[in-house]
């Protein structure tokens, strides 16, 4: 049976898992290809375990192309995990604004110039409480405006694009407006960072490319000379421990790399939810030597 609130344990505080495998499903890699592993670590290895030293239990997945210069080669996969199992599935949160803006978008509940009003009522975050664009909506992750999304595609279509998408256990319930905040919907970290990748490649997903790039520039969270970052946060308050997400890729000269970040957090510590999902995901790129220093 599936976990989505509960942390279970996993032994030794000490990093639980470090380690490459292929993970192009049970194929094995094209003819003549050499899957190749991640940039060289830095000085320490690439081992300092950042969900320890943030006190929280965590695990992070990246995913590299085994040819550099072909992003849709066979991906060589990285995982990192402290106290948590990355393929053990949890609420995804508001990481879900990824496929519920596809689906909202490609079933015509929502259009790329939609401007999701605010009712005048109170919301539990100041910047909600205004209209709000589709893609302000997204990168201020407002949980009122999604929800109204996801009611306007209805559950059945909810359902039917889940299914095609093949999105974590695919599991919906009776309330199509919570079931990504507090079950039963639940996606592993492994599967976020494939869902990630399938964004990025743009072509094994049913939604068309249009609706495809206007999600990719919603992500976009920052760049610099030496890489572009897009990602999407979540957050599933309603867990205990609370779970929260740092999902997307990384563009650097090197070619892209998809990565996965779930952290586990006592919900008595919000602050910490709150700066931790970014930090520890970029303190693993920098040790792994995927961005500089």
């Amino acid at each position: 049976m599936q976990s989505v609130g509960k942390l279970t344990s996993h032994g030794s505080p000490r990093m639980a898992v470090l380690f490459l495998l292929f993970s192009a499903g049970c194929a094995g890699s094209p003819r003549g290809a050499t899957p190749v592993a991640p940039s060289a670590p830095s000085a320490d290895g690439g081992r300092r375990d950042r969900f320890a030293e943030h006190a929280v239990a965590g695990s992070f997945v990246m995913l590299t192309p085994a040819r550099p210069a072909e992003p849709a080669s066979p991906p060589v996969t990285l995982v990192l995990a402290h106290g948590d199992d990355p393929d053990e599935q949890r609420y995804p949160a508001s990481t879900f604004k990824i496929p519920n803006t596809l689906i909202g978008l490609e079933t015509g509940a929502i259009s790329p110039e939609e401007v999701l009003r605010w009712d005048g009522q109170p919301r539990p975050i100041k910047d909600w409480e205004r209209d709000l664009s589709l893609v302000e909506a997204f990168r201020a992750s407002c949980v009122p405006c999604y929800q109204e999304v996801a009611r306007r595609i209805g559950i059945d279509r909810m359902r039917d694009h889940l299914g095609r998408v093949g999105y974590g256990n695919g599991l919906i319930g009776d309330h199509v407006d919570t079931f990504w905040l507090e079950g039963p919907l639940a996606i592993s970290v492994r599967e976020e960072a494939e869902l990630a990748r399938r964004v990025y490649l743009e072509g094994d997903l049913p939604f068309r490319r249009e609706n495809i790039l206007l999600v990719k520039e919603a992500m976009k969270v920052e760049e610099t000379p030496d890489y572009r970052l897009f990602a999407k946060t979540g957050w599933a308050a309603k867990a205990d421990p609370n779970v929260g997400w740092y999902v997307g890729w990384v563009e650097t000269a090197a070619g892209p790399r998809f990565f996965a970040t779930r952290v586990l957090v006592p919900a008595d510590q919000p602050k910490l939810m709150a700066s931790v999902r970014k930090t520890i995901t970029l303190e693993i790129m920098r040790d792994l030597g995927v961005i500089a220093k």
